[in-house]
């Protein structure tokens, strides 16, 4: 009975981690399609391809990190495509998934000074400040 627990135990633990690789490949796949449209110019594509890449993550809890960079990359493209209210959107997303991203914090003081909202802006650069000064590495990924 014991055996029977213990092997029932490491099919689900592969299973589960098995979900996990699976979901992370999809991730970086899509964030590299966005990515490549980003460069090319084509936001609206950009934005699209880290939808899909933020929704592949969505059940996997280790993937929030990853996920707040795609969002943050998303809110460049938005920014990009003149959308100034989903780019502010998607960086709060992003913090809220990861409060240590650096460049989600930077990007929505700039999105915050765009707005005409300096106060917030100043209140994000004066966050960022501390956290780059307390030594924060942030994610290991980057945009």
């Amino acid at each position: 009975v014991r055996e029977a627990a213990a092997a029932a135990a490491e099919e689900e633990e592969h299973a589960s981690v098995s979900a996990l690789l699976t979901a992370a490949a999809a991730q970086d796949a899509a964030r590299n399609e966005g990515n490549r449209a980003f460069k090319a110019g084509k936001f609206p594509e950009a934005a699209a391809s880290y939808t899909t890449a933020v929704a592949a993550g969505a059940l996997q809890p280790l993937s929030a990190a990853f996920s707040a960079v795609c969002l943050c990359n998303r809110a460049a493209a938005a920014h990009a495509d003149g959308r100034l209210v989903d780019a502010l959107a998607d960086c709060g997303r992003a913090l809220a998934l990861n409060p240590a991203h650096a460049k989600s914090m930077s990007r929505r003081a700039q999105l915050h000074i765009e707005a005409r909202l300096p106060a917030a802006g100043l209140a994000d650069l004066e966050r960022l400040l501390a956290m780059l000064t307390a030594g924060s590495p942030g994610p290991a990924w980057t945009a």
